[in-house]
């Protein structure tokens, strides 16, 4: 009996070697795949939102003074929250945008967008943009959507590239509310 459970062992660590190396070859090609065809991404985020009509009320390093200087008028809008997405896992969110009430039949918002791991060191950054798609309702709802053009990251999202689709709800009290899809890469252009 001893000689049986001893000629089975190196049979063994034989077959749990192959399955190691067999699972290990999985895993690299579907790291290589997602690096060739990006990762596609699906969430949801809530943002509280800063409405700025004039340029007193602008903070120090970013846009606002040139937004809300323009002629004709223009509103800047900080946005920042939380929300959780399919492959990245939770994210904080803000976005930094100037809204031109004149274009499109409703407004339209051109801005930046930083995606941030709550390491604070794994980030995405972009180009916003996106238009009302329609009129604000009674109680001041009103449906918005665009995109997040990915153009760089930090950490694991170093050199990142993407787009990504968004449709969003804006409500009276200062919330707005976006799903979000698309897809992340880490191939450079």
């Amino acid at each position: 009996m001893l000689r049986y459970l001893v000629s089975r062992r190196p049979v063994v660590f034989i077959l749990m070697g192959l399955s190691i190396m067999a699972l290990a070859a999985v895993v690299i090609a579907s790291q290589t795949a997602l690096a060739d065809e990006g990762l596609p991404i699906r969430g949801n985020f809530t943002v509280s939102i800063a409405f700025i009509p004039t340029a007193n009320a602008c903070g120090v390093g970013d846009n606002c003074v040139a937004c809300v200087s323009s002629y004709p008028p223009h509103f800047y809008i900080e946005a920042q929250g939380i929300g959780e997405t399919s492959k990245l896992g939770t994210m904080f969110l803000k976005i930094q945008k100037c809204v031109d009430p004149a274009r499109s039949p409703f407004g339209s918002y051109e801005g930046t967008f930083t995606l941030t791991a709550p390491n604070g060191k794994d980030s995405l950054t972009g180009i916003y943009t996106g238009k009302n798609t329609s009129a604000p309702d009674a109680y001041g709802f009103g449906p918005f959507s665009g995109e997040w053009e990915i153009k760089g990251g930090t950490g694991n999202f170093d050199n990142a590239r993407g787009r990504v689709h968004f449709s969003a709800l804006f409500s009276g009290n200062g919330t707005a509310y976006y799903a979000v899809e698309g897809i992340v890469s880490s191939r450079a252009d």
